[in-house]
């Protein structure tokens, strides 16, 4: 039996679904680039869009993830412009949440070790008040996972420091360690002080400390 047809026809089917795939990566990144273009867009000049603007984008990052579903960055993209969404119109905020938090078990599922899915776990607490176990390992891992990602860094000690009271007692060390740590040398780390002197942190943070750190240097 000749087998040769078969080998050309399965080696033509295999060429179409690469080609295929190809193509939905380069439309779904695309799209995704001229929507986060114009989210970001939105932050950089304080642009305030009204609720069409914002629909067209996220239809833009919707229709991306429809074609291309297996993009964990395009989770993201997507849970950062429903995120601004949350900010602009609150009317919608339990429609909303409920969204941000299907993303961010999306996100949770297909990249574990990223430390802004984690991050975004702990602020969407947060924001619904409720400062569970969840809330305090999206903390941990956050920091553990991005210990080089300044913006993490910061929003997550600035998180961590306000809801003080609502933390358990291993997060607590890890904040304290963590900032005990810190050289507060630069602007993020002048930064991270202000947050400290802001939020009547100082007495906290020094008592906490066991140990000749450099932030000891605040604490004298």
């Amino acid at each position: 039996m000749n087998t040769t047809p078969l080998k050309h026809y399965t080696l033509i089917m295999l060429l179409a679904i690469l080609l295929v795939c190809g193509l939905c990566v380069a439309i779904s990144s695309t799209l995704a680039q001229i929507a986060q273009h114009s989210y970001q867009s939105w932050k950089r000049l304080g642009v305030t869009p009204d609720i069409e603007s914002w629909e067209k984008t996220n239809n833009l990052i919707r229709f991306a993830r429809f074609v291309n579903p297996y993009s964990p960055s395009l989770i993201d993209i997507q849970y950062q412009i429903v995120y601004s969404k949350l900010t602009l119109f609150p009317q919608q905020e339990d429609s909303l949440i409920q969204q941000l938090e299907s993303l961010n078990r999306e996100s949770i599922k297909q990249r574990p070790l990223w430390p802004y899915t984690w991050a975004n776990l702990a602020h969407i607490k947060a924001y619904k008040n409720e400062y569970d176990e969840l809330f305090n390992e999206g903390i941990q891992k956050a920091l553990h996972l991005g210990p080089k990602l300044s913006n993490i860094q910061l929003s997550i000690l600035e998180l961590s420091i306000k809801s003080w009271s609502h933390l358990n007692s291993a997060t607590q060390d890890i904040i304290i360690s963590q900032l005990g740590t810190q050289s507060y040398e630069g602007k993020l780390n002048q930064k991270i002080v202000a947050i400290i002197k802001a939020q009547g942190f100082l007495p906290i943070l020094c008592a906490g400390i066991r140990s000749p750190l450099k932030a000891q240097d605040l604490c004298t």
